[in-house]
């Protein structure tokens, strides 16, 4: 009986401090991700003349996303990161349209430097060739605990006298920015199956007792 016991407040006590590791993500979506209001998909091209873009969806009202725009762009993305426990997977997601004329636009989360986008514009210069829809993927998970809630990302697009050298005359779009953040946490029992286990022990602790009377 004592060993019986014993095995059973052993797995009462692996069962309240262990569990199957289950993947938390929280995501923050700046835009609506309707391909610039038009339908347009990564690496769909257009030439010869802009698209007109549609702001058709509510997610787009004051934001600076699906319509025609010059230069840099700054904006900013709220999140709730107060359920994650270790951060295993943090990314950025950015869908742009005909960005790249001068040359590829930089990227900067919270002012850091995270990479480049794909040139969206031909290279040659010439005024509206051939241009495309570009989906570009920045990993963040070296920004870790400074993901507090509040994140800033800028475009730095290239102009032709080079990067931050005055106003970029570079037309672009930007359909939606998407950030997405994971951790492994480990759930918590339920109140109702931890009272189901200790009520099996303490009947097994009360037969014990009785059967020594």
């Amino acid at each position: 009986m004592n060993k019986l016991l014993a095995s059973m407040l052993c797995a009462l006590f692996c069962f309240c401090i262990c569990g199957s590791a289950q993947a938390l993500t929280v995501t923050s979506l700046y835009g609506d991700k309707d391909g610039f209001g038009i339908g347009y998909v990564p690496d769909q091209s257009f030439s010869s003349s802009y698209p007109t873009l549609s702001k058709n969806d509510p997610a787009d009202v004051g934001t600076i996303t699906d319509y025609w725009m010059l230069g840099d762009k700054t904006w900013t993305q709220s999140y709730d990161t107060s359920g994650l426990g270790t951060i295993t997977e943090a990314k950025l997601e950015i869908f742009t349209l005909g960005q790249g004329w001068h040359g590829t636009s930089l990227v900067y989360f919270d002012d850091v430097l995270v990479g480049s986008l794909t040139d969206g514009d031909n290279s040659s210069g010439a005024y509206l060739e051939t241009n495309w829809a570009r989906l570009d993927v920045f990993d963040l998970l070296s920004f870790g605990l400074s993901l507090d809630g509040l994140s800033s990302i800028r475009i730095d697009t290239y102009n032709e006298l080079g990067q931050n050298e005055g106003v970029s005359n570079d037309t672009w779009a930007l359909d939606y920015s998407l950030l997405t953040i994971s951790s492994d946490s480990t759930p918590v029992p339920e109140p109702s199956t931890i009272f189901l286990l200790g009520a099996g022990l303490a009947g097994v602790a009360f037969m014990r007792r009785r059967t020594k009377k």
